[in-house]
């Protein structure tokens, strides 16, 4: 990545992102739990929800957030299983 940086004279600056970057614009996990939890604890939208996101933090965040849950899901499925294995078994 290349930059000139406005508070360094326009000096061009050149750096590489993290290995975890994997868009052009991040959001902080505070965004992203925000996010989460207004479409899983609140039965929000993801439309609405990248709306209110939007209209707070002045960013589109809607790919990042349907993103994030995914990757949520992702990680979450084998304990959910577990769960529901568990709490079926109790009621068996």
């Amino acid at each position: 990545m290349e930059a000139l940086c406005q508070y360094r004279n326009n000096e061009l600056l050149i750096g590489e992102f993290p290995a975890d970057v994997i868009g052009s614009k991040q959001y902080g996990y505070k965004i992203k739990a925000l996010g989460a939890a207004m479409v899983t604890e609140c039965a929000v939208s993801f439309k609405k929800a990248s709306q209110l996101l939007r209209e707070m933090t002045s960013c589109s965040v809607s790919a990042s957030l349907v993103n994030f849950l995914n990757m949520c899901k992702s990680k979450m499925e084998e304990h959910l299983e577990y769960i529901r294995r568990e709490v079926l078994s109790l009621h068996a």
